[in-house]
């Protein structure tokens, strides 16, 4: 058995928590303690990581010295910061980390300073000649509708979404064909799709209108490729298909293999020099070919259902952090996940409640 280690994960209150502390708790190696962060603690989460701790939103001056007094307080060896938000600040603080001795699994900061601000990624991939969706930066109110007829509208649909935002905040899907009031009706309320004239009046009403850009609409379904690097390498990957997507979360999902996206995958790792997780998200085009939407350099949230398919990703970036020797290892394609709700209960105190322990 290996040393026993001290793992750092922040945005610990998310949803998909429960697989990540799965695929730490369930390494095969060695007993890992998960501590999870978050600014919101609900009393529940101590069922699914060892040590639960409350922390500042990662825009607060204390939010620095909180996180690093938190690995002093628990003898820290991994942290995974797990917001795109927080990766500049954690980077820029390198030196504070590895002075308590704690490794942080974190890219370079190019691949931050690219990979954050998605106008700027799309106009990186343009510029190094690697496949990317016809795309228009939005600066004015006034130049939302030449941008969409730019791309199309109102017969082919447009997708707006904003430069820094995640979780499919700030994503809108125009469509004039759309029948909104069908929308309002029969779907269930996490529809993006609106049209022109309702998304131009909502603008016109703000008064904080931020930079967005504009992309061609990708009709088809969405997949994504999961992997771990070494200065551009790419050691391990996988793909997944995704049959139900809800704030960019798979509902349910296949490993599959997506040769395409592999081609894309190694361009785009091996020009961004990666070290450390990557998930690339694609979209299918009209044609059925994959096409890049983003990338975050970090561990995602769907990792459970890669690990349960032979390719434990989160705790091989611990082994290579450690400079431990990385095993060789294929996804078993064809195995699924599907995330169904649990019930989880505390009482008052805040104490775990079980049903084997309760009368009822």
């Amino acid at each position: 058995m290996k040393k026993e280690l001290n793992v750092l994960v922040t945005a610990a209150g998310t949803q998909t928590m429960p697989g990540l502390a799965d695929c730490f708790h369930f390494n095969g190696e060695r007993r890992i303690r998960v501590i999870g962060a978050d600014a919101v603690v609900d009393p529940s989460l101590k069922q699914v990581v060892d040590i639960c701790c409350q922390v500042p939103y990662y825009d607060s001056p204390d939010y620095l010295e909180c996180i690093l007094d938190l690995c002093r307080r628990e003898s820290v060896n991994i942290f995974f910061p797990f917001m795109d938000e927080e990766l500049e600040l954690i980077h820029n603080n390198l030196e504070k980390f590895e002075s308590l001795g704690v490794k942080v699994a974190i890219p370079s900061e190019d691949v931050i300073r690219i990979t954050n601000d998605k106008l700027f990624f799309y106009q990186w991939l343009r510029n190094h000649h690697l496949p990317v969706p016809e795309f228009y930066e939005i600066d004015t109110v006034e130049s939302i509708e030449d941008v969409c007829q730019k791309l199309g509208y109102p017969e082919k649909g447009v997708c707006i979404k904003t430069r820094f935002a995640s979780g499919s905040r700030g994503v809108r899907i125009l469509d004039e064909k759309a029948d909104l009031y069908d929308i309002f009706l029969n779907r269930k309320p996490n529809s993006m799709v609106t049209n022109l004239g309702a998304f131009l009046d909502m603008c016109r009403k703000t008064n904080s209108f931020a930079g967005l850009m504009a992309m061609e609409y990708l009709p088809g379904a969405e997949c994504s490729v999961d992997l771990l690097a070494e200065n551009g390498k790419i050691l391990y990957m996988a793909g997944r298909g995704e049959e139900d997507v809800y704030a960019s979360t798979p509902q349910s999902c296949k490993l599959m293999s997506i040769p395409k996206a592999y081609q894309i995958a190694e361009a785009v790792i091996q020009e961004l020099r990666l070290d450390g997780n990557a998930d690339l998200d694609f979209k299918y085009n009209e044609k059925g070919d994959p096409v890049l939407m983003e990338i975050n350099p970090r561990i995602a949230a769907t990792m459970s259902v890669i690990a349960i398919g032979g390719i434990n990703l989160p705790y091989l970036r611990i082994k290579q952090l450690l400079g431990e020797k990385l095993p060789k290892l294929e996804p078993h394609y064809g195995v699924r996940m599907t995330r169904r709700y649990i019930d989880m209960f505390t009482d008052e105190q805040g104490e775990n409640l079980f049903w084997e322990n309760t009368e009822v």
